[in-house]
C-alpha cells in the first residue's frame, strides 16, 4: 500500500469528498492507510481545505448522494428512535456492546428494532451484516423477518428502490464531474441506441432457420489428467442416447487411447 504524498491528491481528495466519500473510502481510493490520510489532513492545510470544500459541495447538491440520503432516512425516524439510534452508536464505541444493546432494544419492541435496522442498513452502505450487528440480531433473524413479515419485507423492497435511485444519482454526479469510466458506462447503457453499445442488436421478423456448424474440440487436446478425460468421455456418452457411426468410431478410438495410456502408466 502506498504512503508517499502525490500533489494529484489535492484534486482527487476534493472530488471524492464532493461525492460524499468517507475518510476510509478516500484513503482506499488513494491507496493509503486511513491513518496516513488523517496525518495528511493535520499536516497539509491545503489538502484539508480541499476536503472541506468538497464536503460543502456535497451538501449543496441535490438529494441522492450518500450523505444526504443517510440524513434523509434518519429524518424519517420518530424522535424517540432518533435518540435510541444515537445512544446505540455510543454503545458501539465500547467493548462488547451487543448484550447491552439487545437488552435495551428488547424493552422497545421488535418494530423499533426493525426501523433502527433499516437506518443502520443505509448508514453501513447497505451492508446487512453490519446492520444486524448494530441492532444485535443474527442474520438468520433478519432473513426470518423478510420471509415471515410482509410489512418488513415491503420496507426492504422500498429500500431497494431507494438504493437504485441513490446509485443512479451517484452515476449522474460522476458524469457531471467528467469521470471517464462513468461517462463510458452511461453511454454504453443509456445511449446504447445511439451507437455506443459494444453489442450489435439485430431486429428480425418471420421464421429463423438455424444452420448448425459443429466445432469439435478433441478431449485429448485439453491437456487434462487421464482420470478427468475419462470422466468427460463418460459424460459425453450419457448425452448421446442415439450414436451415429462417426461418434462410435471416435469414441472407440479415444477409449482405446485412454486404455493404452492407463496401461503405460501402470507399466511405469
Amino acid at each position: 500500500m502506498a504512503s508517499k504524498w502525490d500533489n494529484e491528491f489535492y484534486v482527487l481528495g476534493y472530488k471524492l469528498a464532493s461525492q460524499g466519500c468517507t475518510q476510509e473510502e478516500i484513503a482506499t481510493h488513494m491507496g493509503v492507510k486511513t491513518e496516513t490520510l488523517r496525518h495528511w489532513i493535520k499536516t497539509k492545510p491545503a489538502f484539508r481545505s480541499a476536503l472541506k470544500q468538497g464536503r460543502e459541495q456535497c451538501k449543496g447538491t441535490a438529494p441522492g448522494v450518500i450523505a444526504d440520503y443517510m440524513h434523509y432516512v434518519y429524518g424519517l425516524l420518530p424522535p424517540n428512535l432518533k435518540r435510541l439510534y444515537d445512544e446505540i452508536k455510543q454503545f458501539h464505541e465500547e467493548k462488547k456492546p451487543l448484550k447491552r444493546i439487545d437488552a435495551l432494544l428488547r424493552l422497545e419492541g421488535k418494530r423499533a428494532r426493525q426501523y433502527l435496522f433499516l437506518q443502520a442498513l443505509v448508514s453501513s452502505n447497505f451492508n446487512p451484516s453490519m446492520a444486524c450487528r448494530f441492532v444485535a440480531i443474527s442474520v438468520d433473524t433478519f432473513q426470518q423477518w423478510v420471509r415471515e413479515e410482509p410489512e418488513f419485507a415491503n420496507l426492504m423492497q422500498q429500500m431497494q428502490v431507494h438504493k437504485k435511485n441513490l446509485f443512479e444519482s451517484a452515476l449522474i454526479r460522476l458524469v457531471k464531474l467528467g469521470e471517464p469510466s462513468a461517462v463510458m458506462f452511461a453511454n454504453k447503457t443509456i445511449n446504447r441506441d445511439r451507437g455506443f453499445s459494444e453489442k450489435t442488436e439485430i431486429h428480425h421478423s418471420g421464421e429463423v432457420h438455424h444452420l448448425h456448424h459443429h466445432k469439435v474440440v478433441a478431449i485429448e487436446n485439453l491437456n487434462l489428467p487421464l482420470e478427468i478425460r475419462r470422466v468427460l468421455l463418460e459424460a459425453v456418452r450419457e448425452q448421446l442416447p442415439v450414436k451415429t457411426k462417426t461418434v462410435q468410431v471416435i469414441e472407440s478410438k479415444y477409449s482405446k487411447d485412454l486404455d493404452q495410456q492407463e496401461q503405460e502408466l501402470e507399466g511405469d
